[in-house]
């Protein structure tokens, strides 16, 4: 079985907002300024910044408070939805309080962390944005002086998903590792916007994986081969570090969930389970990924 619905040739933003602050913020407004996309967003009373104050190229308007609290909650609710940029997976200070605003707001989010092994930055921000339908884009990230790197990684990233330095068509591919064939079936017609490949064992499943990328992997825990679930999640961990694993059962304890967390697993559902809860889990997956240890259903 396969299915593809690939996305468009463009993903287009209509405004960039962000802060003004040295490092992730301005490397959004930069971009945007030198792409002639419209930007704008809430800086601090006085147009505060770490190096002094904010330039007047960037057409910012300021909070009635001089912290940079009031600024980074606004940008989160006035936005269409929040990128959040960091180098490493760690989120702290402000970078945390945007994701933190974002949620209260009930605003869409994305963390893009550079460091994160053989992530598809610039492909995640594309679907991200087209998924949410996002016009005004927040982007925040930790300031220059502690994470010197970060500009050049906002940079490359924005380019790459919005300047049409990716190929034209970008395919996310699923995998979905099941011993019932109707449930493969139902999981493929599910998973729209994604081209499908299927395997009833885990032997079968890693031959594909050896053979293709993949971004989204739905595996059940009992299925026949020499493999187990868990042991299935480690092999295809292993051979794609960023992909999405989703574990499906109906018999695994709570012990065997825990376990397939921490060997990678970004949800662990217990059939019989909603459509909208597998949808969530590949959301969360692909847009969230510090999120992935909460999601036991």
């Amino acid at each position: 079985m396969n299915r593809a619905t690939v996305m468009e040739e463009q993903v287009r933003i209509e405004k960039i907002m962000s802060g003004g602050q040295t490092g992730a913020d301005r490397a959004a407004l930069e971009f945007a300024i030198k792409q002639g996309i419209p930007h704008h967003g809430w800086c601090p009373r006085g147009r505060k910044a770490e190096d002094g104050l904010i330039p007047s190229r960037f057409k910012l308007k300021e909070t009635p408070s001089a912290g940079y609290s009031q600024r980074t909650e606004w940008n989160a609710r006035d936005s269409d939805g929040t990128v959040v940029f960091t180098v490493t997976d760690q989120l702290e200070g402000g970078s945390k309080k945007t994701i933190l605003c974002a949620r209260r707001f009930g605003k869409p989010w994305l963390h893009l962390a550079a460091k994160r092994p053989g992530a598809d930055h610039a492909g995640l921000l594309r679907r991200f944005v087209e998924r949410n339908q996002i016009k005004v884009l927040n982007v925040a990230g930790p300031r220059g002086s502690e994470a010197p790197a970060i500009s050049k990684f906002v940079t490359s990233t924005l380019r790459s998903a919005f300047a049409g330095a990716l190929p034209a068509k970008r395919i996310l591919r699923a995998l979905i590792v099941d011993d019932e064939p109707c449930l493969r079936n139902l999981y493929g017609a599910i998973l729209q916007g994604f081209q499908v490949d299927d395997a009833e064992t885990s032997e079968q499943a890693l031959r594909v994986a050896r053979r293709r990328r993949l971004d989204l992997v739905v595996t059940d825990f009992n299925r026949p081969g020499r493999l187990n679930g868990l042991q299935f999640i480690a092999a295809v961990k292993k051979l794609h570090p960023s992909a999405s694993v989703i574990m499906a059962s109906g018999s695994a304890s709570l012990s065997v969930q825990r376990r397939a967390i921490r060997l990678g697993a970004c949800a662990c559902l217990t059939k019989p389970f909603l459509v909208e809860t597998l949808l969530a889990a590949v959301d969360d997956g692909l847009f969230h990924p510090r999120s992935k240890a909460a999601r036991r259903h």
